[in-house]
């Protein structure tokens, strides 16, 4: 929605997509996947839950513990 959400994982490996508005992503244990659409959304990331993976169609820069960018 184009709301600002908060999403928590768990641990399992999480898909997180506040699709619209300023969101903050928080990841868990598992292998995490977070889509990123605007430059204000946030990933918490805790070191070693996993490896991580942003995926943005804007410019973003790595949170930290987080892997990898697409």
């Amino acid at each position: 929605n184009a709301l600002s959400n908060i999403l928590t994982g768990n641990a399992g490996n999480n898909v997180l997509d506040g699709l619209g508005g300023t969101d903050t992503l928080i990841g868990g244990a598992g292998d995490d996947t977070y889509y990123i659409n605007g430059r204000d959304d946030t990933v918490i990331e805790q070191a070693g839950e996993g490896h991580d993976v942003i995926r943005s169609n804007v410019s973003y820069t790595l949170s930290a513990n987080v892997e990898d960018g697409v």
